[in-house]
């Protein structure tokens, strides 16, 4: 894979509102997070694209909190800014990285969802009946 550079200029204001839109304002769950981030809508999307232009970016902590209900399970949330720093980078990064992947990766892909990779993981373990199978689930932070 050929290196790439100079990521951040792809990224304008533009973009960053519109993955605000789309993916930040319609998913999330926490309507005060919400209304705090579009109190200073303006400044705050600025301040994104400074952070960019400025190639310093520090994630805050995580909100952690516990789940009781159906079972017991601790959630880290992020704060607006960060989760839509990490959902514009995501999509510079796809675009470059796309061509590399191979087609059962399904994280963070467009025509690729999650039914998708199971449709995959279904063909594969039917090919595999008798074997034994070991699986490895991680996370990248």
């Amino acid at each position: 894979m050929k290196r790439q550079g100079n990521l951040y200029q792809k990224i304008d204001v533009k973009s960053v509102i519109q993955i605000y839109e789309k993916q930040i304002r319609r998913n999330t769950k926490n309507k005060y997070k919400l209304r705090k981030f579009e109190d200073f809508y303006t400044a705050n999307i600025a301040n994104i694209k400074n952070i960019f232009d400025a190639k310093q970016y520090q994630n805050i902590r995580y909100n952690i909190f516990l789940i009781k209900d159906p079972k017991y399970r601790i959630v880290m949330s992020q704060d607006i800014k960060d989760k839509l720093i990490n959902h514009v980078m995501a999509n510079i990064l796809i675009e470059v990285l796309e061509p590399s992947l191979i087609i059962t990766n399904v994280a963070t892909r467009k025509k690729k969802s999650t039914h998708y990779g199971i449709k995959y993981l279904k063909k594969y373990l039917n090919e595999l009946k008798g074997d034994t199978v070991y699986a490895l689930k991680f996370d990248i932070l």
